[in-house]
């Protein structure tokens, strides 16, 4: 707390995608839970990140204007510090969200992967099972054989050309 001051709640709303003017993040502050202040940019400078006050734009004049700001520096330096801290929270969040999507996406590679490897053994055991069967039922005299292992022919010369 700074002067009667203090900050309740800081809520952080990361920018998705391309980075606009650097604004990395928007951020919208609470006070002694009574005033909100919206449309705080939270910018990646050369060295570290830091925080703007909302502004306003004026076409005509080509100029911005300050809707609201700390007027003593401790104040703006604990502002800074409440929201750059949420940030680097959020941020850490973020990160390690898209760590674990990318940890689950190569799981699930590895997993259909092994269903695909194990989907095909057991095809080729179940086929070569389904041959043998067939070979002893020809060794004795079952005619109607001739026609599946003619099918079964025709199905491994298809598997070798693919």
């Amino acid at each position: 707390m700074i002067n009667g001051i203090e900050v309740t709640d800081v809520i952080i709303f990361p920018v998705k995608g391309n980075v606009e003017n650097g604004v990395r993040a928007y951020a919208k502050i609470v006070l002694n839970d009574q005033l909100i202040i919206c449309g705080i940019k939270v910018i990646k400078g050369r060295h570290d990140a830091f925080i703007s006050f909302p502004q306003e734009y004026n076409k005509n004049q080509g100029k911005g204007y300050d809707i609201c700001f700390p007027i003593t520096a401790e104040l703006r330096c604990y502002l800074s510090d409440q929201i750059l801290s949420q940030y680097d929270i959020v941020m850490g969040k973020e990160e390690q969200k898209s760590k674990n999507r990318a940890e689950l996406a190569k799981i699930i590679m590895l997993e259909h992967d092994a269903e695909y490897q194990y989907r095909q053994d057991t095809c080729t055991a179940v086929t070569d099972l389904i041959v043998d069967l067939l070979h002893l039922a020809k060794q004795d005299g079952w005619s109607p054989i001739e026609d599946c292992l003619e099918v079964a022919q025709m199905h491994f010369e298809h598997e070798e050309e693919g």
